[in-house]
């Protein structure tokens, strides 16, 4: 059973482009990010490194000078594995190509834009449209320096979002697309080219080095500082993450969806200072940006929890409930917090729930069996172990339930005594 809050999840797969105009492929990365940047708005955000990964993983495995839905049964069974290794619904790709002048062939008259999106459900290209530019800006010598204006850029990818929404969440296009409308690049093409760029580099250090460059180059540009703080982030330099975090959501230029992930993060990186009360100030502040911003509310409840509060950890986590019933995490944060508290009916009513929405989930019956030994019930506690063992049975969940059940051939509570210290 597919979980709610993956059932309409939208993955970004490598795009392609017309190889004999290799100036396009400064814009293809262009567009790549972006895309990652505004689906992130609208949709479940996208793995900040997926499509670098996929590059890697699909190098050379398939024609990408050609569009993806034109390559037969190769791209199929690329886009089953995708499918496999994502759970996603939708795979959205592309590709990049130009018109070129009839009077003039070696001039570029547009770029064109090709959008392809993949239902898994359906294995069938649910959307495949053109969209053209025509206009690039004044400043460069020649059509062929294919740079068009920030407001282009803007543009298209409001034009791609609304196509992609309509079809996929048609009854929330107005709400999502007036949260795009606001997104303002703030970015010359050439930057944008710069940051693609440096995003694509093989090494976590060589990335940082790449954006903090670029921040000196550019000192007052919030994506540069924002791709900058994700980096550091990722890097564990959280104190000099936060100073760019903090830079990038002091611009206007960032919807309120995007400014509350950036909230989020530096709220993260705070915490992970060793400041977790001052995070809960910037995780407050996401919510207020972004009422339906989960994360944060399920960051505040575990800053709760750590700081011994369980009714504010409690409140929290009920929040979420109200935006995503359907997301597994809350009901195991609810049931661990009982846990602790030796509420044990009250955690076996949350794991319940969770194995209702992920019954394939070997943890969660571990954790089940767990709280039926502490209310001596031998025998629900047996079922759920050996079907923790049934689902993984190799695996790190399936050995601990074994080991559980050899136990249990002894003394019960002194076992559950042992597995407590």
């Amino acid at each position: 059973m597919m979980l709610q809050k993956d059932a309409e999840r939208l993955v970004l797969v490598p795009w392609t482009y017309q190889k004999n105009i290799p100036e396009l492929e400064s814009f293809l990365e262009v567009v790549q990010y972006l895309l990652g940047l505004y689906c992130s708005v609208w949709e479940n955000a996208t793995q900040p490194n997926l499509i670098k990964n996929l590059t890697r993983t699909l190098q050379n495995r398939w024609d990408d000078s050609m569009p993806m839905n034109e390559l037969g049964a190769a791209a199929q069974e690329l886009l089953k594995e995708i499918t496999t290794m994502h759970r996603a619904r939708y795979l959205l790709t592309g590709h990049i190509s130009a018109s070129q002048c009839a009077e003039h062939p070696e001039r570029i008259q547009s770029i064109n834009v090709q959008i392809l999106l993949h239902d898994t459900y359906t294995q069938q290209w649910a959307l495949n449209h053109v969209i053209s530019l025509k206009y690039f800006e004044p400043k460069r010598h020649s059509l062929n320096d294919l740079a068009p204006a920030s407001w282009m850029l803007e543009e298209l990818m409001r034009s791609i979002s609304l196509y992609l929404i309509a079809f996929m969440n048609p009854e929330s296009v107005h709400l999502k697309m007036s949260d795009i409308a606001t997104f303002r690049l703030g970015s010359s093409f050439d930057l944008l080219v710069d940051i693609a760029k440096v995003d694509k580099l093989s090494t976590a250090s060589a990335r940082a080095e790449g954006y903090q460059l670029l921040s000196e180059e550019s000192p007052k540009n919030c994506l540069v500082y924002l791709m900058l703080g994700r980096q550091l982030k990722l890097n564990r330099k959280y104190i000099q993450a936060t100073r760019a975090l903090a830079q990038a959501v002091s611009s206007s230029h960032f919807p309120r969806r995007m400014r509350a992930q950036i909230l989020n993060e530096l709220g993260s990186c705070v915490a992970l200072s060793g400041e977790r009360e001052h995070a809960i100030d910037h995780w407050m502040n996401a919510i207020e940006a972004d009422p339906t911003h989960i994360l944060a509310y399920m960051n505040i409840a575990h800053a709760y929890e750590e700081l011994g509060q369980e009714s504010k950890a409690e409140h929290y986590l009920k929040q979420v409930l109200n935006y995503a019933p359907g997301d597994t995490r809350v009901y195991h944060a609810l049931a661990r917090i009982y846990s602790c508290q030796e509420k044990w009916g009250k955690a076996i009513a949350q794991y319940k729930l969770q194995l209702l929405l992920d019954p394939s989930d070997p943890w969660c019956h571990n954790n089940l069996g767990t709280c039926s030994l502490q209310q001596e019930n031998k025998d629900q506690a047996i079922k759920h172990f050996k079907r923790a063992q049934l689902l993984d049975p190799k695996g790190e969940a399936g050995q601990y339930a074994s080991l559980v059940l050899s136990g249990m051939e002894g003394n019960i509570e002194e076992y559950i005594s042992s597995m407590e210290m």
